[in-house]
């Protein structure tokens, strides 16, 4: 699995939308390998606040179906969200793990 991320990674043509979904499969990914309770609660953290997000936006409605705007709209806000976390900055292992499938902070 990871070197099917990596490969899709190292492609230059791919959309800045479709890495984004990437990432965020990636990232739930890892946590979920890791089996690091903190890890886990982080990433269900970041995608519970960003479906509240969309669904201030756009209404309950787009949580069920949304389009694709939107779909790149909560995997972006939640990766964002992550990177905001307080456990994303404090430990650098939760950073190094999210690091191996290309997720690298892009905000300080």
């Amino acid at each position: 699995m990871f070197k099917f991320i990596a490969r899709m990674f190292s492609k230059r043509s791919v959309s800045v939308s479709l890495t984004r979904r990437a990432q965020w499969a990636a990232v739930k990914a890892v946590a979920q390998e890791s089996n690091d309770v903190r890890l886990i609660e982080v990433v269900r953290d970041a995608e519970e606040q960003a479906r509240e997000a969309i669904a201030d936006s756009y209404g309950r409605a787009a949580l069920t179906f949304p389009t694709d705007t939107q779909l790149d709209e909560l995997c972006g806000v939640a990766l964002d969200l992550i990177q905001a976390s307080s456990e994303y900055r404090a430990r650098p292992e939760v950073r190094h793990a999210f690091a191996t499938v290309g997720f690298v902070a892009t905000k300080s």
